[in-house]
């Protein structure tokens, strides 16, 4: 075998180090090259000197033997959207750093105003050789990204950067299309104990038979809730696919819950059970009512539970008003002992009128603890008429449900 590089006339003779068939391996003493894109041709003849083997070309790129470069990597060579994959990128020749605080990863071109820098995961410098892990930030949109990688001045080197490749954002598979080509289902367990880290397909991995899905089990606390909502609920749900800033549903029969927060119970790989605190919502009726959770990720999977909602008092229910009986005319500071109301974070909340009078707000507000159901006010009576009179209250936010006590004047 003769061996050319670069058209050079002197060449270089191959020697077959092994031959399997129509592969062989052959290994080559480079002379000394230029810098840059350098074309190999390789041209076979036998011992009389006649060709048995065409000449065949290739082209290799030739780097400076000091100047830093990239040797492999980025690796995976796609990364989801969402980012968060950790990548491996190795080079050669860079400087020895105190740390990889001293390095930063580029994603993006230089001066755009999508790009981000990163510091690395690890950096590992063993001889010549610099090993990088980074983790791989979100992207917004499916695209190429170029990487560089850069580091500070050290004692015995300068600044410097190098190219790092060119790393591939996409989005993730649609296993919910996917699957079902196969006649199959998404796994929501294996789905969110061993989430998908690249855009390629596993569907063996994550596509199940439905009779291989455990259902979704739901459990409430406190067992039952008033029909007037406003209560804070905890569900455990088993089984359930979720995923970080993944939006959930939570609906009591046709009306929504506000779904405070939801997590994984328990650490490490103990994913199989979903903690979501709610506040339940005000509802026309009671009675058992359909609960129902759905994951924005997985539309098609629903945890479902029937609950028992029972009745609530319409409107305050004023315990008690101290005092209890008023001088007609003069004006007095009735304090209110009130339950089966809202949360009242002030005193304007708080509708009073004593008899037919106008409706004022309350003056002050002495406390609120929503978890008892109880609060009091105070409020100026400013008018009374002698007798028995009404006086009643409510919530600005629910007017038409008012409560009422009467206290006796004179």
């Amino acid at each position: 075998l003769s061996v050319s590089f670069g058209g050079q006339a002197t060449t270089a003779t191959g020697t077959v180090e092994s031959s399997v068939g129509t592969m062989a391996t052959v290994a080559v003493d480079t002379p000394v090259l230029p810098v840059g894109s350098v074309t190999v041709g390789v041209l076979g003849k036998d011992a009389a000197g006649a060709v048995v083997m065409p000449l065949v070309n290739t082209t290799v790129a030739v780097h400076s033997s000091g100047a830093p470069r990239l040797v492999s990597g980025p690796s995976p060579a796609a990364v989801l959207l969402a980012g968060g994959s950790s990548v491996y990128l190795s080079f050669n020749s860079i400087p020895a750093l105190p740390s990889r605080n001293a390095m930063r990863v580029r994603f993006g071109t230089a001066g755009s105003a999508s790009t981000v820098e990163v510091t690395p995961k690890t950096l590992t410098q063993v001889g010549t050789v610099s090993s990088v892990f980074v983790v791989a930030p979100s992207w917004h949109v499916p695209i190429d990204v170029p990487l560089a990688v850069s580091w500070d001045a050290t004692a015995s080197a300068s600044a410097g950067s190098v190219d790092g490749g060119t790393l591939q954002y996409a989005r993730g598979c649609d296993y919910a299309t996917e699957c079902v080509a196969i006649s199959k289902q998404p796994n929501p367990t294996t789905l969110v104990k061993q989430p998908p880290t690249t855009p390629q397909c596993d569907v063996l991995l994550y596509c199940a038979d439905a009779h291989q899905i455990p259902s979704p089990r739901v459990a409430m606390s406190p067992s039952e809730v008033g029909h007037l909502g406003n209560a804070t609920v905890m569900l455990t749900i088993s089984n359930f696919p979720i995923f970080p800033n993944t939006t959930l549903t939570v609906t009591f029969g046709s009306v929504f819950a506000t779904v405070v927060s939801a997590k994984h119970a328990g650490t490490g790989q103990d994913l199989s059970q979903v903690v979501v605190e709610l506040i339940s919502p005000r509802m026309p009726e009671w009675g058992p009512t359909k609960l129902k959770v759905l994951s924005a990720a997985f539309p098609s999977v629903e945890a479902n539970a029937n609950v028992q909602v029972f009745k609530q008092n319409v409107g305050p229910v004023v315990v008690k008003a101290t005092p209890s009986t008023l001088t007609t005319g003069v004006g007095a500071t009735v304090t209110l002992q009130l339950s089966n109301i809202d949360t009242i974070t002030s005193a304007s909340q708080v509708k009073v009128r004593l008899g037919s009078g106008s409706w004022t707000s309350a003056t002050s507000l002495v406390s609120s603890v929503y978890g008892a159901a109880r609060a009091s006010y105070e409020f100026t009576a400013a008018q009374a008429v002698n007798g028995s009179v009404t006086l009643s209250v409510y919530h600005e936010l629910h007017p038409a449900d008012v409560g009422a006590t009467t206290p006796r004047t004179s």
